[in-house]
């Protein structure tokens, strides 16, 4: 059977332009369209109607469903709802503003438990793809999308050359850092993964002219108990007062565990997070943290798949969305 990949072949495009020309979309340039016309005739293609009726409803355009579609770490949603929720409220209100149709939304666990769900990811069943927190561990899906050259942008998180949309971690960390040394902080450690934040951090620390050594960075995962754990197990050094977290997350199980020990949060230790919850200026005392537009990352995804879709060409681009520091009340200058 002819496929859309033997149509782009022959056509000499890519398989998401061959699904843009049989949807009727205005992104592709009338020389193309009738290039894949041709070789539509030549090869006698006949369009896959069994990923069409992945999607059971209406609109169709040209009898072709015409929308994109959004994927979105289970785990993410599971452990950080607050935000990756506001990520896809982002991206909602910005494929309406744009007219553009939501061909359908996923968690990606979904498509290993159920890998016929994969035709969803076929140029046939939609015009492009947005995916949310899905790490690079996601190889199967992620390499099946490059396969067939569908528009694809990622929201948090980079993989092999494909446009993503990511928050300033490396301005974040600096700017948490040179708070903390503006109040004379001289000692500061990170707690989090190892991972772009705790690479900017220690870039931030040695900007600043600190000392930055193994026991600088305290690795934790993105989760309130773990980090609560970890960090009692490290507030019996005394040679730091000033914490830099990798979430919000992490640094209410921080502040927590400081509490238990004894100690106070800012008197004894400053500590910064980085998200800018909701729950980060209802604690006690109310957290300085990285505020990152979370609404505002969807809508940058929005907008780069439509210019991707609207100007084919290479991908890879990074888009930086920047963030800025709300101080509060858990940080002040170190006792003397």
């Amino acid at each position: 059977m002819v496929t859309v990949k033997d149509v782009a072949r022959e056509a000499k495009v890519s398989p998401a332009t061959v699904s843009r020309v049989l949807s009727k979309s205005a992104y592709v340039s009338p020389e193309k369209r009738e290039r894949v016309l041709a070789a539509m005739r030549k090869l006698g293609y006949v369009p896959n109607l069994a990923a069409q009726s992945l999607r059971g409803n209406e609109p169709f355009a040209g009898g072709m469903l015409r929308g994109i579609g959004v994927i979105v770490s289970s785990g993410a949603l599971r452990f950080s709802h607050e935000f990756f929720a506001p990520i896809l409220d982002g991206i909602h209100m910005e494929l309406k503003n744009q007219q553009q149709l939501l061909a359908f939304s996923r968690q990606i666990d979904e498509f290993a438990n159920d890998p016929w769900l994969l035709n969803l990811l076929s140029p046939e069943a939609c015009t492009g793809l947005i995916f949310v927190g899905c790490s690079p561990y996601n190889d199967k899906i992620l390499t099946q999308v490059i396969d067939w050259e569908i528009p694809v942008v990622l929201v948090e998180f980079t993989y092999k050359g494909l446009d993503a949309v990511i928050a300033d971690k490396r301005d974040g960390m600096r700017q948490a850092v040179c708070h903390l040394v503006s109040l004379g902080h001289k000692r500061l450690i990170y707690v989090g993964p190892r991972d772009e934040r705790a690479e900017s951090f220690e870039q931030a620390v040695l900007s600043a002219g600190l000392e930055f050594g193994d026991d600088s960075v305290v690795e934790a995962p993105f989760s309130m108990a773990r980090a609560y754990e970890v960090f009692r197990g490290v507030l019996g050094r005394k040679d730091f007062t000033g914490i830099v977290a990798a979430c919000d997350t992490v640094a209410i199980g921080v502040i927590r565990a400081i509490h238990d020990a004894g100690l106070s949060v800012p008197e004894d230790l400053s500590v910064i997070g980085f998200d800018d919850l909701l729950v980060a200026s209802f604690l006690t005392p109310r957290l300085t943290t990285v505020a990152v537009n979370k609404v505002e990352l969807g809508r940058y995804a929005v907008r780069r798949l439509i210019d991707k879709l609207e100007m084919e060409g290479s991908s890879g681009t990074i888009t930086i969305c920047p963030v800025h520091l709300v101080v509060r009340e858990s940080t002040s200058p170190p006792r003397t």
